[in-house]
């Protein structure tokens, strides 16, 4: 049970990158319980459309499956483009893949962070920094 209206992101259209499993699957359920159509993609077309397939049938929503690496910068565009030619805009990004190699042994959070952002082009665009590092 939400707090939030079932309805408060109706007519929204959200893309998950990562959104195939895990957290970032969570999130796009939560995004279609709530109104939006949502757009998932990972390298896996095959856990992709599985994926898909379950939140449509426990949501009524859209849900389009694109296999694309967010590391390959005419991916992401292809993706964007076919968004918007399927659900005609794109409202809500949410970046959940990443490089998904763990960080080396003695790496500080920010040098990961810095590691992962220049594998994903989409966290380049981003105006966040990294992390603060405990001192």
């Amino acid at each position: 049970m939400s707090s939030f209206r079932t309805d408060l992101l109706q007519g929204q259209v959200a893309l998950v990158t990562g959104g195939g499993s895990g957290i970032c699957k969570g999130i796009a359920r939560a995004l279609m319980a709530h109104g939006a159509n949502v757009v998932i993609t990972s390298r896996s077309a095959e856990r992709l459309e599985a994926a898909a397939a379950e939140l449509i049938a426990e949501t009524g929503r859209q849900c389009l499956a694109l296999a694309a690496d967010v590391r390959d910068a005419d991916a992401i565009g292809t993706v964007a483009r076919r968004t918007v030619e399927a659900l005609g805009r794109l409202d809500v990004l949410v970046c959940g893949a990443a490089d998904a190699s763990s960080p080396p042994r003695r790496a500080s959070p920010a040098t990961h962070f810095a590691r992962c952002s220049r594998s994903t082009p989409w966290a380049r665009s981003t105006p966040a920094g990294p992390p603060s590092t405990p001192g």
